[in-house]
């Protein structure tokens, strides 16, 4: 999967929808904090920690219904650290490391895109 791909699948995950009269442009159905103004936009979820972040911190707050009565709500943990990024939660372990990926940013933006697709 390209960037391009892969900012589609965060941008639908986080609400987004697209439009194909202007390429590669997004519309939310509020603004995101960062852009600071309503309408289209293009996606930087790969190369901006505060777009990636807007992901990461969506992820964390997820509450997934377990078919296991001991329990009932699925969480993830995320971490952040000096050299990787990992998202764990009953059924998935997702680690990406930064000097693999070329930076943090990298292994952190590539964690959420593995979540999403899980």
């Amino acid at each position: 999967m390209n960037i391009q791909e892969s900012n589609k699948l965060i941008a639908e995950f986080m609400g987004g929808t697209f439009n194909r009269v202007y390429e590669n442009t997004w519309h939310f159905p509020t603004p995101p904090e960062f852009e600071g103004t309503y309408g289209w936009i293009r996606l930087h979820y790969h190369e901006s920690w505060e777009w990636i972040m807007r992901v990461i911190e969506k992820i964390g707050g997820l509450r997934v219904k377990s078919a296991a009565s001991y329990n009932p709500d699925l969480m993830f943990k995320i971490e952040i650290v000096n050299g990787y990024t990992e998202i764990k939660g009953t059924g998935t372990n997702i680690f990406f490391n930064s000097s693999v990926e070329g930076s943090m940013l990298g292994a952190t933006y590539k964690a959420a895109v593995s979540f999403i697709q899980w």
